[in-house]
């Protein structure tokens, strides 16, 4: 169902204006011949008489949106812009709101919508790692050294970190005593600054590569993998307590209780626990078309995986197999996954696309094309439900 309200923008309007408001809304299916231009025409005059040219402006708005809902089937992003430039601009007469499933009324102050609502642009090269604060606030890293910590309420830069020498691979926050925000970079070290202390520099470790990720196990333990090496480090006493070397690795998670998931060369998923050796990569996952390249954890049952082909595919745990795959979910290699409220979930891809997906229903609910000018990196969520991404355009873009 698509709920439409109309409402006049033009002080010299108000007669139309005044009609609109006294039935609020017009709701029909978007089979849109079912609620013709005529019928339109009908029920309107039935409120009130009006001046033939107003009527017959309103007539050529609807035929507009009777186009744009013919759209909506071949593209569902490329039907919101058309739609915005139809209804939501300075030079219509009216204003328009579209949602589906669930209405947004739109009066003469302006409000959201679907779609990209900021824009930052800070950052001077590609954007590798993008992460949610646990006090609400996000940070960014990128191949510029820097690290930025951005407002979650007021979506503008708060502080920018000059962390790393060459660029910012990782990022993740730890608490122990302190809030500790880690940055892992192309320079081969692992950088920690408190967070309650306007992110003071407290500890550098120096490794033998660049830092791919870095993971949180407990709040005294955390892990990172570089150079081949997957290790485990305290804390407390910033000290490596575990070390393996895993090779042919594509990509890398760590679900739950030292339980770690990882997309192999040979296209299947090994999962193992870093402290039995003697069990590592003794659980696989096979099936994929391609190799890994993105992993997350649903519950304790399921798991979820992207691939180069663009395919998602849902793997069970305790059966140790693939429950279902969705062939062709992006055009190109899938490059995050997160899982939103509501048991949605949300992906990004080379193909310049972020998708939200019913994965009970197993499908595609929205599309937004064209999302980035490049590569989709990362995506996370903010506490007021609206979409962070960031990618090789160097952009970070938020959605409502």
């Amino acid at each position: 169902m698509f709920i439409i309200l109309f409402k006049s923008i033009n002080t010299h309007s108000n007669e139309l204006n005044n009609i609109i408001n006294s039935f609020s809304f017009l709701n029909f299916d978007y089979k849109i011949s079912e609620f013709n231009t005529y019928k339109t025409n009908m029920y309107i005059s039935q409120k009130k008489n009006i001046q033939e040219d107003t009527l017959s402006k309103l007539s050529k708005e609807i035929k507009i949106l009777d186009e744009s809902i013919n759209i909506y089937n071949k593209g569902i992003n490329f039907f919101f812009s058309k739609f915005k430039f139809n209804f939501i601009n300075k030079s219509s007469n009216y204003n328009c709101a579209f949602k589906i499933d669930n209405p947004f009324l739109v009066s003469n102050k302006p409000k959201k919508f679907f779609g990209c609502i900021k824009k930052l642009d800070n950052h001077k090269d590609e954007i590798y790692c993008l992460i949610k604060l646990k006090n609400g606030n996000f940070a960014t890293g990128s191949g510029d050294g820097l690290v930025l910590i951005w407002d979650d309420y007021l979506l503008n830069l708060s502080l920018t970190i000059h962390a790393h020498k060459g660029g910012v691979n990782a990022l993740n926050e730890m608490t122990n005593n302190k809030n500790i925000l880690l940055t892992g970079g192309n320079d081969s070290t692992i950088q920690f600054w408190d967070i309650n202390d306007d992110y003071n520099n407290i500890k550098k470790l120096i490794l033998s590569g660049p830092i791919v990720n870095i993971f949180v196990i407990t709040n005294e333990i955390f892990s990172c993998f570089s150079n081949n090496l997957l290790t485990l480090w305290s804390i407390e006493k910033y000290e490596k307590i575990f070390e393996e070397e895993i090779n042919d690795i594509y990509t890398l998670e760590y679900l739950s209780d030292n339980i770690f998931a990882a997309g192999m060369e040979d296209t299947s998923i090994n999962i193992f626990n870093i402290f039995d050796t003697k069990m590592l990569y003794k659980k696989k996952l096979e099936g994929s078309s391609d190799i890994i390249s993105c992993i997350k954890k649903i519950d304790e049952k399921y798991i979820i995986s992207g691939n180069y082909d663009g395919d998602l595919i849902v793997w069970d745990l305790i059966k140790l197999e693939l429950f279902f795959s969705i062939k062709k979910a992006h055009l190109y290699k899938i490059n995050f996954i997160i899982k939103l409220n509501d048991g949605l979930f949300a992906t990004c891809s080379n193909d310049k696309t972020i998708k939200i997906w019913n994965l009970h229903k197993r499908v595609n609910i929205l599309t937004f094309f064209e999302a980035h000018e490049k590569t989709i990196n990362n995506l996370i969520q903010l506490n007021n439900g609206m979409l962070v991404s960031s990618g090789k355009d160097s952009l970070i873009k938020i959605w409502n």
